[in-house]
């Protein structure tokens, strides 16, 4: 199953890196916008942001970060943004640590994030610590920036461990 998800994966981000670079390519010159180093630091600003608003539990404005074509991929399936906020009644982040940022600027208005988190709290009632790699795509819509694409893999540690 895991190797079905990793290349629905792969065709869902190769896709959608196709069609930002067909979008990007179809504009005027006059109306690209540069790509700078601001834009992937307001987007691991917002991702942090909602790591955050995540452990407070407050589904008004980690709604608002969440695009309404919202999609992330889990061990434990495929969620909408809908599914993302009805979780949140039964996931208690306790702490999180994320390091070691890639960013990736895959055109004018849109930021991949890469990186390293750590996360442990409650599940349905089960304590839980991850580490996991995490992807997160955002792109500046009319609301400002919002987060499309969500996805974590665990790392797994006990390969280190032997």
């Amino acid at each position: 199953m895991r190797t079905k998800l990793t290349v629905g994966l792969v065709l869902v981000l190769s896709s959608f890196v196709l069609l930002c670079a067909l979008q990007a390519h179809a504009q005027p010159a006059s109306q690209k916008e540069p790509v700078s180093n601001s834009s992937s630091n307001e987007a691991i600003d917002r991702e942090m942001l909602a790591w955050e608003l995540t452990k407070k539990k407050d589904r008004v404005n980690l709604g608002r970060l969440l695009s309404e074509d919202f999609a992330e991929i889990k061990e434990e399936g495929l969620f909408n943004k809908a599914g993302i906020l009805a979780n949140l009644d039964n996931l208690t982040l306790t702490n999180y640590s994320a390091t070691d940022f890639t960013t990736k600027n895959l055109a004018p208005n849109t930021v991949l994030l890469i990186y390293k988190v750590t996360v442990t709290g409650l599940f349905k009632g089960h304590a839980f610590q991850n580490h996991n790699y995490a992807a997160s795509l955002w792109m500046k819509r009319d609301a400002g920036w919002q987060n499309v694409f969500f996805q974590e893999t665990i790392i797994d540690t006990s390969d280190a461990q032997k």
